[in-house]
């Protein structure tokens, strides 16, 4: 359900099942901002405008004890959860990117500097440098490998992380307008 309040088209499903399990895990107690979304949903099933299903919404939602000072923060309340998520999300990333290309990293620098002091010996090192220039190469098609599969994560989901964010800042904007 959580995936419906804040799913797009263009939302990666993995990035957008993993920040609304975080939403889920951290549901706040009572009728908050998740609930009065859900209502917003389910009104917006009858094709009322978006001003008619705030309003209605709330106006349930206000007999059940929310003000719109508590709408909005635990609507703030839950974006700061997505940012922090989105901070982790990054130090991984970072982390993961460090263990997997800085590894390969150094290798290839090794592997350079070993290719350079077996040039200066004889014919009969040729052999091992032939080995070590072949090992760079494979070692610089796997680092470009796991970069690009880091980068389009990250991309995955920076995008799915904004589309959120975007939602919640609309809905915080006519929470604004219409309440």
């Amino acid at each position: 359900m959580m995936k419906n309040l804040f799913g797009s088209p263009e939302a990666d499903s993995k990035s957008l099942e993993f920040l609304t399990k975080v939403i889920e895990k951290n549901n706040l107690p009572g009728f908050d901002y998740l609930e009065f979304k859900g209502a917003i949903d389910n009104l917006s099933k009858f094709h009322l405008d978006e001003a008619l299903a705030f309003r209605s919404a709330f106006a349930t939602a206000s007999t059940l004890g929310l003000t719109k000072e508590k709408l909005l923060e635990t609507v703030q309340y839950y974006r700061k959860l997505i940012v922090n998520e989105k901070l982790q999300f990054e130090a991984a990333s970072q982390k993961q990117q460090d263990q997997r290309v800085g590894g390969k990293l150094k290798q290839v620098s090794e592997l350079k500097a070993q290719i350079a002091a077996n040039e200066l010996k004889i014919k009969q090192l040729q052999a091992e440098i032939d080995q070590a220039k072949s090992a760079t190469n494979h070692a610089d098609f796997e680092i470009e490998q796991e970069v690009q599969k880091i980068n389009e994560t990250k991309h995955r989901f920076s995008s799915t992380h904004a589309i959120v964010l975007r939602q919640m800042d609309k809905d915080i904007e006519s929470i604004g307008k219409y309440l």
